[in-house]
């Protein structure tokens, strides 16, 4: 929906909003499932029904939103892709037809493709794959296994036990701000770039982590501020990088006609 309703010359950095939302809700849930504010047994009924806020949020201003231009050319709805893109861009008419005219040229008889054609051709499988890799890599880093568990490398680094869970939303603040930042990144040298360098660093920063938490008696003044630097550093580039590159490799390494049914296959095995 982002890249179909953004400008062409923008449909990296609105790609990579995805992740600046899953950053948002990684930042807000600590801070309102703390125990001061909702997260406690008397509250608790509170935050479940906070939860579907968004969907509130999204229904009611889904009233305004207008439909996305490639499914109404889709269905062969010119006037209304028109209407919609007039609503979307501040571009004059003749520039809205323009651009009208490229979205038909990518659609043109091009018909959405199965599983079955795209497991048997080549260059369909490998777009497949290679979706299912990135997202796999994007899912099975380690990022959950972190962000669990961040109260406890901060309470054994020695940070007070009643700080502990602030300094994991601290660190989680700034990941939502490398996310803001690394969508612009994103866009400056595109997302591959992004997820190569992101990996690197984070297996920089696993590695360094380990080596701490193993010798971590051997300097206990010191070492344990160390890991702390570390799951800093996992968080913050596997937000700013690896999460806002995501989406945008996504919409590169599928075609018009191979997309809908590769990335409904991949969230069967997202689940």
């Amino acid at each position: 929906m982002a890249t179909e309703m953004s400008c062409p010359n923008q449909q990296l950095f609105w790609q990579s909003s995805i992740g600046i939302g899953i950053s948002a809700g990684i930042f807000l849930v600590p801070i309102i499932g703390h125990p001061k504010a909702l997260g406690n047994e008397t509250l608790w009924p509170v935050l479940v029904g906070v939860s579907g806020l968004p969907s509130a949020l999204y229904l009611i201003s889904s009233w305004w939103i207008p439909e996305s231009p490639y499914y109404l050319l889709r269905k062969g709805k010119v006037e209304d892709a028109a209407d919609a893109l007039r609503k979307l861009r501040i571009n004059k008419k003749d520039v809205i037809k323009a651009e009208i005219e490229i979205i038909r040229g990518e659609i043109k008889d091009i018909p959405n493709v199965g599983i079955k054609v795209i497991v048997s051709t080549s260059q369909y499988r490998k777009q497949l794959f290679a979706v299912i890799l990135l997202h796999s890599n994007y899912m099975l880093v380690g990022f959950n296994h972190v962000a669990m568990f961040s109260d406890i490398v901060f309470a054994q680094a020695g940070i007070p036990l009643h700080l502990v869970t602030f300094a994991s939303i601290g660190v989680f603040g700034v990941s939502f701000i490398a996310a803001i930042f690394g969508s612009k990144v994103v866009g400056k040298f595109g997302p591959l770039k992004v997820t190569l360098v992101s990996n690197a660093v984070i297996i920089f920063s696993i590695a360094l982590f380990t080596a701490t938490r193993a010798t971590s008696h051997l300097a206990p003044t010191i070492l344990p501020y160390i890991t702390i630097v570390a799951v800093g550093v996992f968080l913050i580039v596997w937000t700013g990088g690896l999460n806002v590159a995501l989406f945008p490799l996504f919409m590169n390494y599928t075609i018009e006609a191979t997309r809908v049914t590769v990335l409904a296959y991949d969230s069967v095995v997202f689940w």
